[in-house]
């Protein structure tokens, strides 16, 4: 699988915080809204064999490789000439001398054959060679291997061996292999896997073979749309549904999941909705209106953090569902049928008419829904039961993409001022999820890191959470504005703890009190006067220190606590 070269890095970014006001002008702060990634998951290529293909991120080994190929009179081997044994499948005997210099086009001839035995091993063949091989994945396509494996899955008679083993070698084939897969699309291969998913969902291996395909063409931009258009509803019907069923029913070590090819199928499928749902704001409303599939992932994540499995937990399919997540409630607010605005007042105005102050407005804790479990589709993704399981994997995860996708969930639920992120802000706090979160913010990740700071910049847009994460975590986020003596400054953690900290001392005084205790005013100041740091970060600086000059009550420390002046305070003149 490719995900191990690139997870961190494919990060598809769409319709970021651009349009956020990070200045906060006025009386109403600005959530972030959360971005959508992809990580060009593919399901990794395996041997023909029929056993458990792909159990948490490693390739079928030798042995298991050498014993499949050996049950088919086959010896496992990089070339293509060396059929070792004896190939008694196909229903004659052969010795090994005619075999030896096969050559390619000759095996496809043989897959061709009329004889199913013979196409069968002929088959099973091509999917050995295309394995983890990808010098024989191109010669396979160049032999037109391609385009008769696609026309043998087309062959409604044809035994579940053969389609396994064809379905077996067009995965194998995809993965990793841009070419193979274009040519699958140009020969009608979606429609075909489609079909033999529907005709032979029962066969566990067949319906592995195919959802793992569809999940290395969803990696291609190009084959994102198609497989929405053709795909994604019997994807959903056949595995995702059925899949959650069988957990709500029996529980996470169904024997009936296993043996039925369930497990692996939904890790494919997973792969396959994460990679869809990264494709563009219609993609996401198309996957969002098929019927059953939020509320089968939602069913997967709660039925997982209610048991507790931490195997289960921290594997791919679950990860994949948690990825989905996070891009699919990527501005899911709007498409609430709820959509009133209610932007929480976070100042008013005191004193004199004539001379007006802002100071910090009174809580006034957010009206909570009561529970809808009639709740689907996008109204479950604003149920106050959606973050139960979110804090549970940001705990109790070992799995780094899943914590940073359940904490980016959270970062999209309480974005924007509708009324449903006003009350799930409030929620998480009850929850217990705020100290998750500040200790995520020195996580070893740097992209846990970050969308933890952006995450409680959201949530700190409740005057309650603001107060608790000021007063206990004020000390990680100034541990993440880089100071005068920092060599290498991270631009992304630093706008964002910097953002953070004008949130959570912007007309605070307890807040900023903190702030001073922590150094943050000393590093923002250095920020403001150096032209060490990019104009972006010096430009945050700037108004972090304008809120903290604000509170009036703190100016006698910062003089002679600090030996700042009323010129320390003033943002430095930044040309772009």
């Amino acid at each position: 699988m490719e995900a191990h070269q690139n997870n961190q890095q494919n990060i598809l970014r769409v319709g970021h915080a651009s349009s956020v006001n990070s200045q906060s002008v006025g009386v109403y702060y600005e959530p972030y809204e959360g971005d959508v990634y992809e990580d060009y998951l593919e399901n990794r290529s395996m041997g023909s064999f029929t056993g458990d293909s792909y159990q948490g991120g490693h390739e079928v080994g030798s042995a298991d490789l050498g014993t499949s190929m050996a049950s088919l009179g086959l010896n496992r081997t990089n070339q293509f000439g060396s059929m070792s044994g004896r190939l008694a499948t196909l229903g004659r005997v052969q010795t090994v001398e005619k075999f030896k210099d096969l050559s390619l086009p000759a095996v496809v001839e043989l897959l061709a054959n009329g004889d199913e035995s013979i196409s069968t091993n002929a088959a099973a063949y091509i999917q050995h060679l295309t394995y983890n091989n990808p010098e024989n994945k191109h010669l396979v396509r160049e032999a037109g291997a391609i385009e008769v494996l696609i026309s043998v899955l087309e062959e409604r008679g044809a035994s579940n061996k053969l389609l396994e083993h064809a379905a077996g070698a067009l995965r194998n084939s995809s993965y990793g292999c841009n070419e193979n897969k274009l040519s699958i699309k140009k020969y009608e291969g979606i429609s075909a896997l489609l079909k033999l998913l529907r005709q032979r969902r029962d066969v566990p291996m067949i319906k592995v073979h195919v959802t793992g395909t569809l999940w290395n063409l969803s990696s291609h931009h190009s084959l994102k749309q198609p497989l929405l258009d053709q795909v994604i509803n019997d994807v959903v019907q056949i595995v995702l549904a059925p899949y959650a069923a069988e957990l709500r029913q029996n529980g996470l070590h169904s024997s009936y999941s296993r043996q039925n090819g369930l497990v692996q199928s939904f890790v494919n499928c997973s792969g396959l909705i994460r990679n869809l749902s990264s494709h563009s704001e219609a993609a996401r409303r198309r996957l969002r209106d098929v019927d059953g599939l939020i509320d089968s992932l939602c069913d997967i994540i709660e039925i997982v953090a209610s048991i507790a499995d931490d195997e289960v937990a921290n594997c791919k399919g679950v990860e994949g569902t948690v990825c989905a997540l996070r891009n699919l409630t990527f501005r899911i607010h709007r498409e609430a049928s709820s959509k009133e605005f209610c932007p929480q007042l976070t100042v008013e105005k005191q004193g004199c008419f004539w001379r007006p102050r802002l100071v910090q407005a009174p809580y006034k804790e957010p009206r909570v829904p009561p529970p809808n479990i009639t709740a689907k589709g996008v109204e479950r993704l604003i149920q106050i039961s959606i973050l139960p399981p979110l804090v549970f994997f940001i705990s109790e995860s070992s799995n780094p993409q899943t914590i940073e996708a359940s904490i980016g969930i959270v970062q999209n639920l309480t974005s924007d001022n509708f009324y449903s992120s006003a009350y799930l802000r409030a929620h998480f706090r009850k929850e217990k999820g705020l100290p998750l979160l500040v200790e995520k913010i020195a996580d070893q990740s740097r992209t846990i890191s970050n969308t933890a700071i952006i995450s409680l910049r959201n949530l700190a847009v409740d005057l309650k959470n603001k107060e608790l994460i000021g007063k206990y975590g004020m000390g990680e986020v100034c541990a993440n504005i880089p100071d005068a003596k920092q060599a290498a400054v991270d631009d992304k953690i630093a706008l964002a703890a910097l953002f953070l900290a004008k949130t959570l001392v912007e007309y605070h005084s307890e807040n900023a009190q903190k702030f001073v205790e922590h150094k943050g005013v000393l590093k923002v100041s250095a920020i403001n006067e150096s032209k060490h740091y990019s104009d972006k970060i010096r430009k945050v600086a700037g108004q972090v220190l304008s809120a903290l000059w604000q509170i009036k009550q703190l100016r006698k420390s910062y003089k002679n606590d600090l030996g700042l002046k009323k010129s320390n305070f003033q943002v430095c003149f930044i040309f772009f």
